[in-house]
């Protein structure tokens, strides 16, 4: 049977494959193993950290719940203590059933006590809440009824009948005001928690049975003293309801404040021990993991070691058999490589290695006959290759003088493309400064008919307002009539008044009477008089002012129609000035279009140079490139000539 070196090879490849495949598997099952207790104790340990930062978050949720409902009593916040509640209890069971230490079940014993105290903390803070509303409510609506009994019966009461009307109205002042003195203090109390608030309202309260005991000492009538015992129980019921409410706002406080502290106590336990004991779990468990991984790391190396040992030996005497016949062969490619071309005789194995000597016999035959063959070859070689440089060396100047007057032919059209977009942008900024003259123009041109308008409806309203006028002046001369009317009317009562009195004189005593009534008629009369004088300069005054008034709006119509004539005459001048803006702006378009035009034109010149230098250079590179390989080839002629020869 033929041994060939790559069925050796094979065998030494396939013993080294066991091996290693021997130690992948005791490897793979090591770590699997390692890999799924750790994994179960890290996802463990995760589960358990996630409830109890779960258990943190629904904590502070029932605590914002009954903050919340003491705030504003919205059934909402029940419901978020309520789902605040469930969601504990279903992270706290889900910890209990992860936790595998007697530590840490009684973690959980000790957070479960303290939140249900919070739970009861909470419902009792709900249902004190619920009874201090309705307590206040009840409160309020009393205060109502006196408030009403102050304002509505005693003191209509007082003002309208009672002769002791100072003292009781002070009484009853006195007790409305305490009355509000003792709601704002309570309010005060209910905000702010302050002890200074209760001591107001014991003084509120103080005054006001001062004043209601003096009240009632007072003559008072059946009713008003059924009245004012109604509000003295109406009193007495929302003093104690007030120092009910007053200890359970107390009891709110002691009890929001002992709900804190279990919230807190919670939350250290939560954040502090169970995380603690969390990572003392997680240090055991990596901990084990290390030995496993030591003893598996163990293993691992007494099968490497053992691989490479039993590697070693075969690989030795399968070296030896392969590396003896090359190194024979090696000692004659030496003297092939110094030209020696003697046919050698070797003993080698029936192999590959066999056949190489076959092969390096036919190889050396061969040799001897390129060698003949290449000489000839080389003198060909650097004949050529002298003419192709003198060649490539001359075109290599041409073309170097070709890419020179190109380049500055491409730096002055540069130039020239650069002026030319330095006029089409001045072209287009006067282009658009034109534009916005025309806008403003067209804007100048709706204010001033803005203008014109307003100043029509100026002229007129000032000429109603004239008309206006003019209607005034007229009343006020029909005013002047019946003031001249009321003076002859006067004039006659005092010569009545004075027919009166003389018959009352002649009368004698029974004309006393008349007399009286005579002598009032004719002061009345003058006091008329008198009056009529008053009114009548005062409608002289209006008068002259109604004519000032006059002359002054003829003057503002005048104005205004003199500023409507301008408005128009400057808004034809803007109109002017707007087409000779339009036509400025048609005639830049024009120069900005033409040169973006001459601007595109220059682009493509430039892009052309641009494009032919960078052929130039190129044929240039090439052409160096040629050179560089001819010389190279030259060179390499001159190297297989000496090598062909020998030195």
């Amino acid at each position: 049977m033929k041994f060939t070196i790559e069925k050796k090879l094979w065998s030494m490849t396939l013993l080294m494959l066991i091996i290693l495949t021997i130690l992948g598997v005791t490897a793979y099952e090591r770590i699997q193993m390692i890999n799924g207790s750790l994994g179960n104790i890290i996802d463990n340990e995760m589960i358990q950290t996630e409830a109890s930062k779960t258990m943190e978050i629904q904590v502070g949720r029932v605590g914002i719940g009954v903050l919340g409902y003491l705030l504003d009593e919205e059934p909402e916040h029940v419901e978020r203590i309520t789902r605040g509640i469930n969601g504990f209890t279903e992270s706290l069971k889900q910890y209990h059933d992860l936790c595998t230490t007697d530590k840490g079940r009684e973690l959980g014993g000790k957070i479960k006590q303290e939140f249900d105290r919070i739970i009861s903390l909470s419902a009792s803070l709900v249902e004190e809440k619920k009874r201090q509303s309705g307590l206040l409510k009840l409160l309020y609506d009393d205060y109502k009824k006196m408030d009403k009994i102050l304002n509505n019966d005693i003191h209509a009461v007082i003002k309208l009948q009672d002769p002791l009307y100072a003292k009781k109205i002070k009484a009853s002042t006195e007790m409305e005001i305490m009355t509000n003195k003792i709601i704002k203090e309570m309010n005060g109390f209910l905000i702010f928690h302050g002890d200074s608030y209760v001591d107001g309202i014991n003084q509120g309260k103080e005054i006001f049975i001062s004043s209601l005991k003096i009240y009632q000492a007072l003559d008072l009538s059946p009713g008003e003293m059924q009245r004012s015992r109604d509000m003295e129980g109406l009193f007495d019921a929302n003093i104690q309801r007030m120092e009910t409410i007053i200890e359970i706002e107390k009891k709110e406080r002691a009890d929001l404040s002992a709900t804190i502290l279990l919230r807190r106590s919670i939350q250290s336990i939560l954040v502090d021990e169970v995380q603690a004991l969390t990572a003392r779990d997680l240090d055991t468990a990596k901990n084990n993991s290390r030995n496993d991984v030591k003893t598996t790391l163990m293993t691992v190396i007494s099968l490497t070691l053992m691989g490479f040992i039993l590697g070693a030996i075969g690989s030795y005497f399968i070296s030896r058999s392969i590396s003896i016949p090359l190194e024979r062969l090696s000692k004659w490619a030496d003297r092939v490589a110094a030209r020696d071309f003697s046919i050698q005789e070797i003993k080698t194995s029936n192999d590959e290695i066999g056949h190489l000597n076959s092969c390096f016999k036919q190889m050396t035959a061969d040799l001897q006959q390129f060698s003949d063959q290449t000489m000839n070859a080389v003198r060909n070689i650097n004949s050529t290759s002298a003419e192709i440089l003198a060649a490539i060396q001359q075109q290599s100047t041409s073309i170097k003088e070709q890419a020179s007057a190109i380049q500055e032919t491409s730096s002055t059209m540069e130039e020239i493309r650069e002026t030319g977009a330095q006029v089409s942008e001045r072209a287009k900024r006067v282009a658009q400064a034109a534009e916005a003259t025309s806008s403003t123009s067209d804007m100048g041109i709706r204010a001033v008919e803005d203008t014109h308008a307003i100043m029509e409806s100026i002229r007129v309203q000032v000429e109603q307002v004239a008309q206006n006028i003019v209607t005034l002046s007229e009343k006020t001369l029909a005013i002047g009539d019946i003031i001249s009317t009321v003076n002859d009317i006067a004039e006659r009562s005092n010569l009545l008044a004075l027919n009166a009195a003389i018959e009352a004189v002649g009368a004698g005593k029974p004309g006393e009477r008349f007399s009286v009534v005579a002598n009032e008629m004719k002061r009345l009369a003058d006091q008329a008089k008198e009056s009529t004088i008053e009114v009548r300069s005062i409608l002289n005054e209006i008068q002259n002012g109604i004519n000032t008034s006059v002359m002054s709006t003829e003057e503002a119509v005048k104005r205004v129609e003199t500023g409507r004539l301008k408005s128009e005459v400057a808004a034809e001048t803007i109109k002017q000035l707007t087409d000779t803006t339009t036509q400025s702006i048609v005639a830049f378009q024009q120069i900005v279009a033409g040169t973006g035009q001459q601007q595109i034109g220059l682009d493509q010149v430039s892009l052309a140079l641009k494009d032919i230098d960078q052929g130039t250079e190129q044929t240039a590179s090439g052409i160096g490139q040629i050179e560089t390989a001819v010389a190279n080839l030259n060179e390499l002629s001159g190297i297989l000539k000496t090598i062909v020869e020998g030195d």
